[in-house]
């Protein structure tokens, strides 16, 4: 009897884990993070967006939504000043100069001018080095804006911002930004090639899987400051810096005494 019952228990259990529904990850192409503006802080501002303190001028509302979701939501952008402006900047990506890039979103126009739409490239100074930007007309239903520019030259980062301008006022509602770009994918793995898949570059689909970065392990200290100038602190990072023949691997260092970004670079004859 004892036998039965745990066969019984088997059968059920086995029934019970065939139909619940695996857990599937499709990796996404998107770079922008709550592109659809389902995730909010408290005084409804989007997360992963940078965005400015005055609260009541660009905030996430139910009221217009692309979405056929009861849940979704949309960016509302109201600008009623005639001297200031607004603006909404995605968090910033890593970009590769050359490449294309294509932003697109959906905005609706409730009164007004509405919100104009840029794709934006950064140098690894902070500094913009290229804008596209693309004028919205308004219309009363919703309507999808694209643009598409290649990477200048030493962009290292990439962003998406909605704004508007001193002048023109009005309100209108944003959601679904998205921004891609085309990637020239080689499946092949070349020999003697090692892959970390640390993202999902080579990721089809996961199922029943996730991805889990465990907890460091401290080491002894790698890189001591031994000069007056380096102060009580070395930060170090490296990047690789396109047509620069001299110098395949860099490193940026900062001397906080001299108050200025050092730039170390490794000729590829002495690369190990």
């Amino acid at each position: 009897m004892k036998t039965n019952r745990i066969a019984l228990l088997t059968i059920m259990l086995m029934q019970l884990l065939c139909a619940a529904k695996a857990q599937v990850f499709t990796p996404s192409n998107n770079m922008v993070a709550n592109g659809d503006f389902m995730s909010r802080d408290p005084f409804q501002r989007p997360l992963h967006w940078v965005i400015g303190m005055g609260l009541q001028t660009a905030t996430l509302s139910g009221a217009e939504r692309h979405g056929a979701n009861k849940d979704d939501q949309s960016l509302k952008v109201s600008d009623t000043s005639a001297t200031s402006n607004i603006l909404i900047r995605t968090e910033k990506r890593i970009a590769d100069p050359g490449t294309l890039y294509k932003a697109s979103a959906w905005v609706k126009t409730k009164t007004g001018s509405p919100a104009g739409f840029k794709l934006e490239f950064w140098d690894q100074n902070n500094i913009a080095i290229g804008t596209k930007i693309v004028s919205v007309e308004p219309a009363a239903n919703w309507q999808q804006v694209t643009i598409e520019q290649k990477a200048p030259d030493k962009t290292t980062h990439v962003t998406v911002a909605i704004f508007t301008g001193l002048v023109q006022t009005g309100l209108s509602f944003w959601d679904d930004v998205a921004l891609t770009y085309d990637d020239n994918y080689n499946p092949v793995i070349q020999p003697g090639v090692r892959e970390l898949f640390m993202d999902d570059y080579r990721i089809a689909q996961m199922v029943d899987m996730q991805r889990v970065v465990n907890q460091p392990v401290k080491s002894n200290i790698l890189i001591k400051a031994t000069e007056p100038w380096e102060g009580n602190s070395t930060y170090i990072y490296g990047t690789v810096l396109h047509n620069q023949p001299q110098a395949a691997v860099t490193a940026c260092g900062i001397a906080p005494m001299l108050k200025k970004n050092i730039l170390c670079a490794m000729p590829p004859a002495k690369m190990g």
